[in-house]
């Protein structure tokens, strides 16, 4: 079995035991080593369950282009004030 790998915030090595990302108001992604589950919001009994290589090949066929940015670039934009505006 491959090792997997994933980046929230910062990088976990995905153990044996599952995790889960409660995504608020449509569902929890499970995943594990071996799959990748998706339990939609009241109706977790009828989740759908994915191979990485066939979640893979979904996000591949039906994802919309993402433009990524580059890891550790900040910002050049000055900070404004307290209120969110700039002060005159």
């Amino acid at each position: 079995m491959a090792k997997v790998s994933i980046a929230l915030g910062k990088a976990i090595d995905v153990a044996n035991t599952d995790n889960v990302i409660d995504v608020a108001g449509y569902g929890k992604l499970r995943f594990s080593t071996g799959s990748v589950e998706w339990l939609p919001f009241r109706k977790s009994v009828h989740g759908k369950r994915l191979t990485w290589k066939q979640f893979a090949q979904v996000l591949e066929e039906y994802g919309a282009p993402a433009v990524m940015k580059k890891a550790g670039r900040r910002s050049s934009k000055k900070p404004v004030g307290k209120s969110g505006s700039d002060e005159n």
